[in-house]
């Protein structure tokens, strides 16, 4: 048992090896791929910032700031209250304006099943005192 053991356990130090090395092997590449790109880039004749900007920023920000509206005061608490008891009493006075979307609610809204059956089956019924089912 402890031969079996001995063998898994340098079986799996064997394999934590191989990661390792693996590992290494793929962050050198990847540093030498690096150094490469950057010695490319030193090399190249493109401009590594922007010489000039042709667009005049206080005239665009004049423009903009022109043609953004103010912002509104964003309403109370109280006027947000006021607004939904207005609401909500207005719907309660012309049952016309209820919202036809009940599905937030479902928990609230009555459930009725269609009575296409008779309210008591035939077997249910109470039986006259003369009548017996027994033939």
């Amino acid at each position: 048992m402890n031969e079996v053991l001995s063998w898994l356990a340098w079986g799996v130090g064997i394999l934590v090896l191989a990661a390792f090395v693996v590992a290494g092997w793929e962050h050198l590449v990847r540093e030498a791929h690096g150094r490469r790109r950057m010695a490319r880039d030193e090399d190249s004749d493109m401009p590594r910032h922007a010489m000039s900007i042709d667009v005049r920023l206080d005239t665009q920000a004049a423009a903009l700031a022109a043609e953004t509206p103010e912002p509104a005061d964003p309403p109370t608490d109280r006027q947000n209250r006021l607004s939904a008891l207005a609401e909500a009493l207005a719907r309660a006075a012309d049952p016309s304006r209820a919202p036809l979307d009940r599905g937030h609610w479902m928990d609230t809204t009555p459930r009725v099943v269609g009575l296409d059956r008779p309210a008591l089956a035939e077997r249910d019924r109470p039986r006259e005192k003369g009548s017996s089912s027994h033939g």
